[in-house]
């Protein structure tokens, strides 16, 4: 997927309203890793990513017909991300399969980090990024802010990474991926993830 440079602010409040929202190229083709694996996700889910000289701006529109049955207690930084309804991001700003960086929100706007390198995982990794949630009867949705300092990559003028999505919508048991979501590997295995291209100097 590509990102598109902005220069105007973005209100980090979970709304998606700014215009460039609007137009931004976004990606929504995910498949089933369960409950009926290989097919497409049951519920429309849209990602798009957006950047200035200082942030990656991820938007994120999950859509759900049934609000009433989203999943979520947690709150606090840190939370227990595997039994509330969530939406994953993991980057690997170094695209060489091993290094890189997973964030997690919840409806609720908590957020969890985890510092993703080959076999060891740092949980104790607190990243410093933002994120705000949203709700209507159509959905859930979010903005979220991770600042370039947060993550180390190469000094070149024009970026490729890796990234990939999850989205766990837990009444349905239902897990959706964009990249990789064969159930022979986890979503921390960074060889299976798409490109982000777009972000340059």
């Amino acid at each position: 997927m590509e990102a598109t440079p902005i220069t105007e602010k973005i209100s980090i409040d979970g709304k998606l309203v700014e215009a460039v929202w609007q137009t931004a190229p976004f990606i929504a083709n995910f498949t089933q890793r369960d409950l009926n694996f290989g097919q497409p996700a049951s519920e429309r889910t849209k990602v798009a990513l957006l950047y200035d000289k200082n942030n990656i701006y991820v938007g994120v529109w999950c859509y759900q017909r049934q609000m009433e049955k989203v999943t979520v207690k947690y709150l606090q930084r840190d939370f227990n991300y595997s039994t509330d309804d969530n939406f994953e991001i993991i980057i690997c700003p170094f695209n060489d399969n091993r290094n890189g960086y997973l964030f997690i929100i919840n409806p609720n706007g908590a957020r969890a980090d985890v510092q993703v390198s080959g076999d060891n995982d740092n949980i104790d990794w607190n990243g410093v990024w933002d994120a705000r949630t949203s709700s209507t009867d159509s959905g859930w949705f979010a903005e979220i802010q991770i600042p370039f300092n947060n993550l180390q990559f190469k000094k070149d003028n024009i970026k490729s990474w890796s990234v990939n999505f999850e989205r766990n919508i837990r009444y349905k048991k239902e897990q959706d991926r964009r990249q990789g979501w064969s159930r022979g590997y986890n979503f921390e295995n960074l060889r299976y993830e798409g490109i982000l291209t777009g972000i340059r100097e």
